[in-house]
């Protein structure tokens, strides 16, 4: 049973007073589940999240600190991991 452990920053942690926490699956689980079920516990999150089913521009989400590919993220499958959904940040 994949167990996932959410952070939201901003602009995500806006929503929530608390913006880390663990879901829990049954079987094999598709990052488009695990959107579904944060947007039933903090409503708003999707519409920050996803235009059009596609991620935002500026949006990143970390996959046990790896940046996933906005192309494929809500066909990626997720076990025990971390998920981290933030703003893009870029500089050097």
């Amino acid at each position: 049973m994949p167990k996932v452990k959410i952070e939201l920053l901003a602009p995500f942690s806006e929503l929530t007073e608390e913006p880390v926490f663990a879901l829990n699956f049954k079987g094999p689980t598709r990052m488009k589940d695990v959107i579904d079920r944060i947007e039933k516990r903090v409503p708003g999150f999707m519409k920050k999240l996803l235009d059009e089913g596609v991620l935002k521009p500026g949006i990143t989400v970390l996959k046990d600190g790896i940046n996933i590919n906005r192309d494929n993220l809500l066909s990626q499958v997720v076990d025990d991991c971390d998920l981290v959904f933030c703003i893009l940040v870029s500089g050097g």
